[in-house]
């Protein structure tokens, strides 16, 4: 298989955080450059046994961190609802009705970084 820049261009403004563990991956969340002050959230996910350790509110406090050090000032993305409280505890507010994504009910969230 051979890659061309084309089909590399919906990666380029897109980045990986990584929870490790002694070497094992407990948790990844993708972040999207939307525009020049936007950064979209997308696909996080946490090992089973990992949940309920921190794991996910860490990955977005180092997300949020790259974001506001590189003035990033919004933030957005859609939250499965059963989890929607885990976001709201990590500052996010819910916008609007609840949609369905790949099958899944989600909600539009948001929030914004204080500014430098």
């Amino acid at each position: 298989m051979d890659l061309f820049d084309e089909d590399l261009s919906e990666d380029r403004d897109q980045y990986v955080v990584i929870a490790l563990e002694d070497r094992e991956i407990l948790g990844c969340l993708m972040l999207k450059i939307i525009d020049k002050d936007t950064v979209k959230y997308r696909q996080m996910a946490v090992k089973r046994t990992a949940q309920g350790r921190g794991v996910g509110t860490t990955l977005i406090r180092y997300a949020d961190n790259f974001c506001f050090l590189n003035d990033y000032t919004k933030v957005e993305l859609h939250a499965r609802v059963p989890v929607r409280g885990f976001y709201e505890r990590n500052g996010f507010q819910a916008d609007g009705n609840e949609f369905i994504e790949v099958g899944i009910p989600h909600i539009f969230m948001h929030k914004a970084l204080n500014p430098r």
